[in-house]
């Protein structure tokens, strides 16, 4: 965990991506976050101890169509980001998507990633 720590602290923007599964954040999502927890001061405060202006890409995939069907879920992932330090944390939803490969066949995501990543390198 020391390294990756090290090239969280280091980076100007870390992407998270998770998929949805069972109507809900993975375990393994989960764990990440817990173990960023090391980044927050002591309670009751928890200030971050991550150097300011972190910014952060938060990737979702589901199979599910409906984007907005588990958005209390991603928020509360999103609050959870935001939480331990990044400073702006911009969220892709991509919906139904099943088998490997098919976001190259959704041209509109493909193409709010992209906002979101060039939005994230001008901040």
């Amino acid at each position: 965990m020391v390294k990756i720590y090290d090239v969280v602290e280091k980076a100007d923007i870390v992407v998270f991506g998770a998929p949805i599964y069972m109507s809900g954040v993975t375990a393994q999502f989960k764990t990440v976050l817990d173990r960023l927890f090391a980044f927050l001061g002591p309670a009751p405060e928890f200030v971050s101890r991550l150097p300011k202006g972190k910014r952060a890409a938060f990737v979702v995939s589901q199979g599910y169509e409906d984007a907005k069907e588990y958005e209390a879920h991603i928020n509360q992932m999103k609050n959870a980001i935001a939480s331990i330090g990044f400073e702006d944390v911009r969220v892709l939803v991509a919906p139904g998507l099943n088998g490997l490969g098919e976001a190259i066949g959704k041209p509109d995501m493909v193409k709010e990633a992209r906002i979101i990543g060039e939005s994230l390198v001008r901040a």
